[in-house]
């Protein structure tokens, strides 16, 4: 029952995240076009934006109501008091101000670690109450792979996001220099996932690493081709991108299942 607490914990966080998303998003993604002859009511036009406020407010009453069951259940250790504090937080200012962490330069590097990093480290610390050395070992290079693939989609929509404004990660620092985070992105995941096993991470686990170094090598070849002058492969660069972090996901629970 925990699983599916923490699951539901998990989902309704996110759904608070894209309720407020769309909440940020609507001066500028809403258009609204009078009927012949007359205006929208202003306050039809303030009651469509607050819905997605409203949305989210319901979204993390659900969650504190999850976290309540927990209570009467027993409780939370401090680890996991501390996880769900962080992805909270993480969920409600990627996109809203005045933090909005997604225009900030690193808000990509901080939604990895969440989605990479914090949720798992929410499961292992649900059911077993504390944190382990592995737990570590394990997400850091899925941490890399998730950034990495972020800044594929980012690099995409860079003409697009230049154009309209939008002051994400690879805008920011530019496509050049983008790139470059990317591919250093791919080998600290590499080097982590090396750095893991001879910190003592069981064989059967750290062989995913090992398994997707083709398809990151792969990877960094298409980026060195594109910043030549190559057309960009757009279709295989997000397929080769969520292909490394799934199967290395994969490979990972089934090295444990093996161990």
């Amino acid at each position: 029952d925990r699983f599916w607490l923490g699951m539901a914990l998990t989902l309704f966080l996110s759904l608070m995240g894209a309720y407020l998303d769309a909440f940020r998003s609507f001066p500028t993604a809403a258009t609204h076009a009078p009927p012949a002859g007359g205006q929208i009511p202003a306050n039809s036009t303030m009651a469509t934006r607050n819905l997605p406020l409203s949305a989210a407010g319901f979204a993390l009453a659900l969650a504190a109501t999850v976290v309540y069951i927990f209570l009467l259940r027993g409780g939370l250790d401090p680890a996991a008091w501390l996880l769900i504090a962080l992805l909270s937080l993480l969920a409600a200012f990627y996109r809203l101000q005045p933090v909005d962490l997604a225009h900030s330069g690193y808000g990509e590097f901080l939604l990895a670690v969440g989605m990479a990093g914090l949720l798992p480290s929410l499961a292992f610390v649900l059911q077993q109450g504390e944190f382990h050395r592995l737990l570590a070992m394990s997400t850091t290079p899925l941490v890399g792979l998730a950034f990495a693939q972020q800044l594929v989609g980012e690099l995409q929509s860079y003409a697009s996001d230049l154009k309209k404004g939008r002051r994400n990660l690879m805008v920011r620092a530019g496509w050049a220099l983008g790139m470059r985070i990317h591919d250093a992105s791919l080998l600290a995941a590499l080097a982590a996932g090396a750095l893991a096993y001879l910190a003592g991470l069981p064989s059967a686990v750290a062989r995913a690493t090992l398994v997707v170094l083709p398809l990151a090598a792969a990877q960094l070849w298409q980026m060195h081709r594109i910043r030549a002058g190559a057309p960009p492969p757009w279709r295989w660069l997000r397929i080769n991108g969520h292909a490394m972090l799934w199967i290395h996901l994969y490979l990972q629970y089934a090295g444990y299942l093996l161990v």
